[in-house]
């Protein structure tokens, strides 16, 4: 058995299933459900804003708190 047919019904659903890849031969998008620029300049200044209410403060980081994964803005 080949590659290809052990991966051939392999789907990935990375980004919590904001995206959706299948193997076809080769990677295939299926779709992508990302967010626009305009919500990303919103969201990220509102998630900080907030966090910085709460009066929570990170001790240690290693990068940078918020990050952009394209369907998902993780702290």
């Amino acid at each position: 058995m080949g590659v290809t047919q052990h991966l051939s019904n392999l789907t990935i659903l990375p980004t919590c299933g904001t995206k959706f890849y299948q193997y076809r031969s080769g990677w295939t998008k299926i779709y992508m459900e990302d967010f626009t620029k305009d919500e990303t300049n919103k969201i990220i200044p509102n998630l900080t804003d907030s966090v910085e209410e709460s009066g929570f403060k990170a001790v240690k980081t290693w990068r940078k708190l918020t990050e952009n994964r394209g369907g998902q803005i993780t702290y």
